[in-house]
């Protein structure tokens, strides 16, 4: 697990923390400085028009994409640092993520079934 040094959430309660966040690609900036903290047991919905960031963000969170700046944290492990060790930890799922098998407005828990 990361030391305390590379946490960046103030509160035991936080198992999302960003801070400063910034990627980009080539000129275009997906990410600018973002700060967010999700607590333990928040349902969070991560919605904007396209070209927001949102997919980078989460692709950030998720050890997919490495920042250009700033820090981030998911359940306690600095996404860069300890991404080896965070990804045994965590799951994505995008909104196709359910395939052909599923009706065509799935309700959340048959998607998860």
């Amino acid at each position: 697990m990361s030391d305390p040094d590379h946490r960046v959430g103030r509160s035991p309660d936080a198992v999302v923390a960003v801070r400063g966040l910034r990627k980009r690609f080539g000129d275009v900036p997906a990410l600018n400085g973002i700060d967010l903290s999700v607590r333990r047991g928040t349902v969070l919905g991560v919605l904007g028009p396209n070209g927001a960031g949102k997919s980078t963000a989460i692709r950030v969170l998720a050890t997919i994409l490495r920042p250009d700046a700033g820090s981030a944290t998911v359940l306690g492990f600095d996404v860069v640092k300890d991404a080896q060790a965070l990804r045994p930890l965590i799951g994505l799922a995008g909104q196709y993520a359910a395939g052909s098998w599923c009706k065509p407005s799935p309700s959340a828990l048959s998607t998860l079934q």
